[in-house]
């Protein structure tokens, strides 16, 4: 691995945990109650209304194939991992 990669690497890891870390912010608390909910239908459910607020995300990882899931194109992300 190159240092180049290497220094890639560690940016992705420490700012990906940065906004992990905000996920315990108030503003997050109706999102985290969603992601603990034991249903998984009634989750996705949730989840699912809560992307159709005009909302912002401090994290999303994804596919290309599932993006499209991530709601209308006025979404706002602080960062996204594409896969």
């Amino acid at each position: 691995m190159s240092d180049n990669e290497e220094e890639f690497f560690k940016y992705l890891y420490y700012t990906s945990a940065k906004h992990i870390k905000r996920l315990g912010e108030p503003k997050y608390k109706d999102l985290r109650n969603i992601l603990n909910m034991e249903d998984k239908e009634l989750r996705v459910s949730a989840f699912n209304e809560y992307l159709r607020n005009d909302i912002k995300f401090p994290i999303c990882a994804t596919t290309t194939i599932s993006a499209h899931k991530l709601g209308e194109n006025k979404q706002y992300f602080d960062m996204v991992i594409m896969d």
